[in-house]
């Protein structure tokens, strides 16, 4: 008589032969873009999918476990091809991967990042619409249901809602726009700011606010929708399409303020919450679509020499709303990538943010423990915006590296 099958008895997980490395910024329940990936390796994992991430700060709440070097030399050992996903925002291919996937979490090159595609990677969209390089039926999608519908949620007894709010962080920040006398009244809505809104503020506000206005593509607009706030949408130079439509509709959505169509949007606010339960359910077979395509891809790949491990825990992504010395100086440091035009004028922006927000006490901080005291004054200068002698001169391996547009030296030395 057969004994018991040992492989369905045993405690040691089976996982599928290719694993996952997602390179993430550390995790800010403020950014979508950030939490849609951590998400991903969480959701990757339920799945059986060993999935990783690149940064040590996570959501203890998730199962996001963070790459090592020793797991890579391990993957190595053992001739394994991991599957490495990176965000729109990553520039070229700094892991040295020889089995890419490119989650574009907006359209490409709109927030850094190349504006090419590249041969042989595989593309997955968050919304469809937003892979110009395919045609829209051919474009494969990953909608990550991103709410945390614990906070927002619609409100449970009949509130009379008056008021307005908006957001326009990105709109302000990086495309130095000026906001509209409509919401000129309104509470505006801040994140990553030492003032800004909790979760729960902010779901407290959208239950009883008459409208939110929107600069720009961001989660909270279907935040406030789940809350039975309708949504007004104010295009601009830099935001001419919304994302997510077929996924999610228009229910309760305006774009623009013209008359008929806030009228609609008044009138459909209470089906979103509908629409995103079966976003919620289409996800997930997304999701193993996604695992059975790429799982394909690597078993006719080989990884050769080991991934880059020096990437992990030196630098984070530059990423939307990011504009901190520690996210840009990393990745400024570490990767002479940074010298292309779209992370340039990012360069250009932290120096701003740096002037306009006081963050140079960080910033002396990070660069002693990264460099010790000799590089601090010469960073301190050119981040402080000094003049041309004050600036100084930093070296790189390879010699002085400067942009014409910037004006300025843009030589760093490599770590110690």
């Amino acid at each position: 008589m057969p004994g018991p099958n040992l492989s369905e008895t045993s405690v040691y997980p089976i996982w599928l032969r290719h694993p996952y490395v997602i390179l993430a910024p550390a995790y800010r329940r403020t950014s979508a873009g950030v939490r849609a990936l951590h998400l991903l390796c969480h959701c990757l994992n339920h799945r059986g999918a060993r999935a990783f991430v690149t940064t040590g700060d996570v959501n203890p709440d998730l199962d996001t476990p963070t790459a090592s070097r020793n797991v890579f030399a391990e993957w190595h050992r053992k001739r394994v091809t991991p599957i490495v996903i990176y965000p729109e925002t990553v520039s070229g291919n700094p892991l040295g991967s020889e089995c890419v996937v490119r989650y574009l979490l907006n359209f490409p090159g709109h927030l850094g990042g190349d504006r090419h595609a590249h041969p042989g990677d595989f593309y997955v969209s968050f919304a469809r619409g937003m892979n110009p390089w395919v045609r829209r039926e051919e474009e494969q999608v990953l909608h990550m249901p991103l709410v945390d519908t614990r906070v927002f949620r619609p409100p449970t007894t009949e509130v009379k809602r008056s008021g307005s709010c908006y957001y326009a962080a990105k709109y302000k920040s990086v495309h130095k726009g000026k906001t509209f006398p409509i919401t000129a009244n309104s509470i505006e809505i801040t994140r990553g700011q030492e003032d800004s809104q909790t979760p729960e503020t902010i779901a407290d506000i959208f239950r009883r606010s008459e409208f939110f206005y929107a600069y720009e593509n961001t989660a909270l607009a279907l935040e406030a929708l789940l809350c039975g706030c309708p949504v007004i949408l104010l295009p601009n130079p830099y935001f001419t399409e919304a994302i997510a439509k077929e996924e999610l509709g228009t229910d309760g959505i305006a774009w623009g303020t013209d008359e008929r169509e806030v009228a609609r949007a008044l009138a459909t606010t209470g089906r979103m919450v509908e629409n995103y339960a079966r976003t919620v359910e289409a996800f997930w077979t997304q999701l193993d679509h996604f695992i059975e395509r790429t799982q394909a891809l690597a078993a006719g790949r080989t990884q050769r020499e080991g991934l880059t491990y020096g990437y992990i825990d030196e630098t984070t992504v530059p990423w939307p709303d990011q504009f901190t010395a520690r996210s840009f100086l990393r990745a400024y440091v570490i990767f002479k990538s940074v010298m292309e035009k779209g992370r340039l004028e990012k360069l250009a922006a932290l120096r701003a943010h740096v002037k306009g927000h006081g963050l140079r006490h960080g910033i002396r901080k990070w660069t002693r423990s990264l460099y010790g005291s000799r590089y601090q004054g010469t960073l301190f200068r050119w981040l402080g915006i000094a003049t041309a002698e004050e600036r100084g001169t930093l070296k790189v391996d390879r010699g002085p590296l400067r942009h014409e547009a910037l004006d300025i030296p843009l030589e760093l030395p490599p770590r110690p």
